[in-house]
């Protein structure tokens, strides 16, 4: 499994760079920032890969929070449905957190909806050591709450 395009690393990889634009181009997305490859500074983004030339199985955008020292978000982690279970997602946010670790974090915050769909998504986290810290009623839309994770990165291995 690979992380990053620019560097072809083996997973997971402690390569990237919060400036760097890693296999975003090979993604289909609506954001013109990222399709152009010109993210905002300290922002990035990754896909996991299992072969250099395959396609994403696994992806995460994250960026430290401007309001807040040393507190970074997730606004993207997933894994395709074929790959859940294989350690994919363990190694993307493993990356995320050495990554931002290394940029001085402190916490990293994660938010998702609280839709059936994404329960696998929630328990993760919280295997994960993230604990949830808040919901938001209504926040995605009517009946779809926000649901807030956040770790602390003081001690962790």
């Amino acid at each position: 499994m690979k992380l990053g395009a620019e560097s072809h690393s083996p997973e997971p990889s402690a390569s990237t760079s919060p400036n760097s634009l890693q296999s975003v181009d090979r993604f289909s997305t609506s954001n013109k920032l990222l399709a152009a490859g010109e993210l905002p500074e300290g922002h990035t983004a990754v896909a996991c890969r299992e072969s250099q030339d395959g396609p994403a199985i696994g992806w995460s955008y994250y960026a430290p929070d401007p309001y807040a020292e040393g507190v970074w978000n997730v606004w993207w982690l997933g894994v395709s449905p074929s790959h859940h279970g294989g350690g994919v997602g363990q190694a993307i946010l493993s990356n995320i957190e050495r990554d931002t670790a290394a940029f001085g974090a402190r916490v990293i915050v994660i938010e998702t909806s609280d839709q059936e769909a994404l329960a696998r998504a929630r328990n993760f986290y919280l295997k994960r050591g993230y604990e949830e810290r808040g919901r938001i009623p209504d926040f995605y839309a009517e009946g779809d709450s926000k649901v807030i994770f956040s770790r602390s990165l003081a001690g962790a291995a």
